[in-house]
């Protein structure tokens, strides 16, 4: 059995840990950022808990919020807990806690140019996990950091660029939202 809630303070450095090996320097916003916006109610840092004999968390979920908006801004399960379907389940979870609002999430773009084959299978692979676990592909692609993603969404609408904007700049903050310069390309 798996749930997900917010964040208890004991857990944020278990969760910090798993959020610098997750993902790589030049995509990650500074963790007290995401706690402090998650202390306004703008981001929610969530834990991902199951039975562990640690009683570490198995993950982490990070979302920004704006208005009906949900953008799933992180999302990492352990690896020493993958390939049990706790990823899929925690997605699901994701998917109830906003029912009713537009969810939608971030993956590194397939197909660009110089991507070393062994990182475009894992975004494969990534893509794949999330369409059969119920993401739809609008056919919307961005850019954030430099990179380039596609937007998949729990509706199959797709997100404008005004609205791609708006959670930036209420999620990472009018700041980071100018830093990150997110912009829909497609």
């Amino acid at each position: 059995m798996v749930t997900l809630a917010p964040a208890a303070p004991h857990e944020q450095n278990a969760l910090r840990r798993l959020y610098l090996d997750a993902f790589p320097r030049a995509e990650r916003k500074p963790f007290r950022l995401l706690c402090r916006q998650a202390r306004r109610g703008r981001m929610e840092l969530l834990t991902l808990r199951g039975v562990r004999a640690s009683g570490e968390p198995l993950g982490l979920a990070v979302t920004m919020l704006h208005e009906s908006l949900v953008l799933l801004d992180y999302f990492a399960v352990d690896p020493a807990a993958r390939g049990g379907g706790i990823g899929g389940e925690a997605l699901g979870l994701l998917r109830e806690r906003y029912a009713g609002r537009r969810f939608f999430l971030e993956i590194e773009a397939l197909g660009e140019p110089d991507t070393p084959p062994e990182q475009e299978t894992l975004r494969a692979r990534r893509k794949a996990f999330y369409l059969r676990n119920g993401m739809r592909a609008p056919g919307v692609r961005a850019c954030i950091f430099g990179q380039r993603m596609e937007l998949l969404t729990a509706d199959g609408l797709p997100v404008t660029a005004a609205e791609y904007r708006a959670v930036y700049r209420r999620g990472a903050g009018r700041l980071a939202a100018l830093l990150t310069r997110p912009r829909i390309i497609e």
